[in-house]
């Protein structure tokens, strides 16, 4: 069904280039953007109040009204209005079915694409699981299903239960809640820090520590971490997705035995919470910390991990404090990213003057099933602030030993109707002190960890200039495969719209055509990479992506619009100061926002509007180029061809996304800044190639040539 996302964008475009052919361009581009902007805020408001499907009923109700309302007033006005009457009427009806019943919920009518294996939203509906609600944000969408008469969940006591619910974020489950007591995690293998034994509770803490949760899920480790330290008051958490949190304090509230109880979770980024606080704590957690799957996950950039992240971590801990992080070790991509991450600690804690940082590790592998299915193992890493000490080693040894205890002396027998036991596997991956012959022991322990596994394998540190900490192979086969496909695909469009118009061109006319399509080609290209480049500076300062979208992206297409409607009427010296204004304003973001945002220190709102007042000035000169570039088309040309120009435009913004993509992660967010604004600059140069244009009896307000006319001739 995906193709038929093509049609809504391409009638609109239809829309939007009549406009721009028939009307004045710099009027029509800000229209367009003032209308992408107060998208973004429909987004924001009506996702998370309607979810997704019943606010894509509303934009096609709000279409249906602006479709009759521009039907006008010709012979065929009645039958148009009549069909928007109607379709307004279908759509209306179904939006307000939907919000009552609930038959278009995406949980119900989505399916798995071919994924048999893992357990998401159709594979519970399938099997009658009952789907009981769901909450949208613009961060994921979070669904709850329940199951009443399988025992398919072996709690961290050995008991089993028939009652609980899956929580799954985008579609794939990633998570269990019920009603369970806090005594039933006394053995969660999730936290070394505590374990009971013969009906005694042994702790490496006391007093009881500080936490800091970073991604608390839904109910996550925070009925262990409750456990752990006894007073929720020593509890810090921190949750990006609202409609966790929702969820958790209203509908999940009672379902999952309270986990949220006297726990104040902020929604907010973690690394925007820890910039405005002071606190220090014992045990920082990064567990369910990811939008997306896993570590390894090819996809958003990864600011959680990076050398700076941990860095920051490092500043909030005390001297005895831990950091204690859970990776899924599910595919070679993921195995190598967790060694990744490994390495970028080692890096930092070198740079903190820790001479042997393999002192600091206790690294450990857990099996939910003792299958050799590799979805089910899980790698935790433990890694103190200082240097583990003989009391912590001894611990984490016995720890070590409680869980052979628990999984092989104490293991319950499974379920007659079960194929495989729940009881879990730990195995010891590293520890300082202690002899392993583990792929994590000789990692920490010989002194070229960046090849140690080879040249084809990427173990660089990650940084919040390129934190992607994924990108361990170095072919990027993936990356470089979308590049071709959609390049070929782009430049084929492109050669067709050229052929066009060389067939309704004068063949003596048709090489000025060239800078006119290196220009707008070039435009494509610089506005998207700095766009992609821009957001993702400033995703760890405005707090939550929400806020990213807002005051980062809304703000540069509002302010483009601004400047395109500032800048109506042609002239040279208009596209050269545009194009100074962005060299200028993307060098303060590239080398000096930043860096001002962190001296200022200031709160995370302030941060937004800096953000915002800082945009506006670089998203201003980056919407003069096009509209006027347009205009001159018409006036060089005609205005019959102004299509062809949008249409290489919106094929260079296309195939910009997946080379801004590439060049952040090949190069950094830095580099790919830079290149988008020496994209600018070639359109500049470009610019200037392009025929003469009319002289100055050709003004502003000088008649716009109609579609099909000749073309103007050079005045003056």
């Amino acid at each position: 069904m995906s193709p038929l996302l093509i049609f809504p964008f391409l009638v609109g475009n239809v829309i939007i280039t009549y406009f721009f052919r028939s009307e004045n361009s710099n009027r029509i581009y800000t229209l367009d953007l003032t209308g992408a902007t107060c998208g973004i805020f429909f987004s924001v408001i009506f996702i998370p109040l309607l979810k997704t499907e019943n606010a894509l009923l509303l934009c096609i109700t709000v279409m249906c009204v602006v479709g009759f309302l521009f039907s006008g007033q010709g012979k065929n006005s009645r039958v148009f209005k009549t069909i928007f009457t109607a379709l307004f009427i279908v759509f209306l009806s179904t939006l307000a079915a939907n919000l009552q019943w609930g038959f278009l919920e995406l949980e119900k009518i989505t399916t798995a694409g071919g994924k048999e294996q893992g357990k998401d939203c159709s594979w519970f509906v399938r099997r009658g699981l009952p789907f009981l609600f769901s909450r949208d944000s613009l961060v994921t969408r979070v669904s709850v299903f329940s199951y009443k008469s399988e025992p398919e969940i072996r709690a961290y006591d050995g008991s089993t239960t028939t009652e609980g619910h899956w929580v799954c974020f985008n579609g794939d489950s990633n998570d269990t809640l019920d009603a369970t007591p806090l005594s039933v995690f006394r053995n969660d293998p999730r936290i070394p820090f505590m374990y009971s034994e013969n009906g005694v509770q042994h702790t490496l803490f006391n007093p009881p520590p500080r936490v800091f949760i970073i991604g608390t899920s839904a109910q996550g480790i925070v009925k262990s971490v409750k456990l752990l330290v006894g007073d929720p008051a020593l509890i810090d958490t921190v949750e990006i997705n609202p409609a966790i949190v929702k969820l958790m304090r209203n509908e999940l509230y009672e379902l999952s035995g309270r986990a949220y109880e006297h726990v104040d979770v902020k929604t907010i980024d973690a690394r925007a919470y820890l910039k405005h606080t002071d606190t220090r704590y014992d045990i920082i957690t990064l567990m369910n910390t990811y939008t997306e799957h896993n570590i390894g996950y090819f996809g958003e950039p990864d600011f959680i991990h990076t050398r700076d992240a941990l860095d920051e971590y490092f500043d909030h801990l005390s001297d005895d404090g831990f950091l204690l992080l859970e990776e899924r070790d599910v595919s070679d991509r993921t195995r190598y990213a967790i060694f990744r991450l490994v390495n970028n600690f080692v890096v930092v804690l070198k740079a903190r003057g820790h001479s042997r940082p393999e002192r600091h590790f206790f690294i450990y592998n857990v099996n939910t099933d003792k299958r050799k299915d590799r979805r089910t193992w899980y790698t935790f890493i433990v890694v103190k602030q200082n240097p583990l000490i003989p009391l912590e080693i001894d611990y984490f040894r016995r720890w070590i030993a409680s869980r052979h205890n628990i999984e092989y002396v104490l293991e319950q027998e499974p379920s007659p109707d079960m194929d495989f036991t729940y009881n879990f596997h730990t195995r010891l991956e590293y520890l300082s002190g202690e002899k392993t012959e583990s792929d994590y022991a000789r990692f920490l322990q010989v002194p070229a960890r960046e090849s140690f596994w080879g040249p084809d394998i990427r173990m660089t540190p990650t940084s919040d200039n390129k934190p992607y900490i994924f990108d361990v192979f170095a072919g990027r086969k993936e990356i470089r495969a979308l590049l071709v496909k959609l390049g070929v695909l782009c430049l084929i469009i492109c050669l067709i719209a050229l052929a066009v118009f060389l067939v309704t061109r004068e063949s003596q006319r048709a090489a000025g055509v060239v800078p006119f399509l290196l220009y707008f080609i070039m435009l494509g290209l610089g506005y998207f990479i700095v766009e992609i480049a821009l957001l993702k500076f400033y995703q760890s300062h405005t707090g939550s992506p929400t806020n990213s979208l807002i005051f980062v992206l809304g703000g540069l297409l509002f302010s483009s619009g601004v400047g395109s409607r500032f800048s109506k009427g042609y002239a040279p010296r208009k596209i050269l100061w545009a194009f100074c204004g962005i060299a200028l304003f993307s060098v303060y973001h590239v080398f000096v926002s930043r860096r001002l945002l962190n001296w200022l220190h200031a709160a995370v709102w302030v941060e937004n509007l800096i953000i915002t007042a800082t945009v506006f000035p670089l998203g201003f000169c980056m919407g003069i180029p096009f509209p006027l570039g347009l205009e001159n088309v018409k006036r060089i040309f005609t205005a019959v061809h102004v299509p062809l120009f949008v249409a290489v435009n919106s094929l260079a913004s296309a195939f910009a996304i997946a080379l801004g993509l590439y060049l952040s992660i090949a190069l950094g967010f830095m580099a790919t800044a830079l290149i988008g604004v020496g994209c600018y600059a070639c359109a500049l140069m470009v610019g200037f190639l392009a025929p003469p244009r009319p002289g100055a009896g050709d003004s502003e307000h000088s008649v716009r040539p109609q579609a099909g006319a000749a073309p103007q001739s050079p005045v003056g």
